[in-house]
């Protein structure tokens, strides 16, 4: 993890500062959920040694490394935001779901009104 996304690219992943969370061979071998074989999905949480800043924006990239040291790519770069509580809050201006579903169902009607009318007008001519 790293608020620079350069330092997760490929030429750059095994040289990255002390700003990107590494985890050691000896670390790894310790979180036995990780030894799996190639394919398989896994879910990792892991203890953040610094918190996180909210509204930053941090990247994130694996590479796998098995018994013998042989490396994989490293993977594609994920986004990760951490909002504030006002971000979560903001639907106090959004509609009730009555009314959204009530558009919706006008929309339709609408639609189909105006798809009907041009098939009409085209059975004239």
């Amino acid at each position: 993890m790293s608020r620079k996304h350069s330092l997760l690219m490929e030429e750059n992943f095994n040289d990255a500062g002390n700003d990107t969370l590494l985890l050691t061979q000896p670390e790894s071998e310790n979180m036995t959920n990780l030894l799996l074989e190639a394919g398989q999905r896994i879910s990792l949480y892991l203890d953040l040694k610094e918190e996180l800043h909210k509204d930053e924006i941090y990247y994130v990239a694996l590479r796998a490394v098995d018994d013998v040291n042989k490396q994989s790519r490293v993977s594609n770069l994920a986004l990760v935001v951490v909002p504030t509580a006002d971000n979560n809050n903001n639907n106090n201006n959004s509609l009730p779901d009555w009314a959204i579903a009530l558009i919706a169902i006008a929309c339709v009607v609408l639609l189909g009104g105006l798809v009907a009318g041009i098939i009409h007008q085209m059975k004239k001519k």
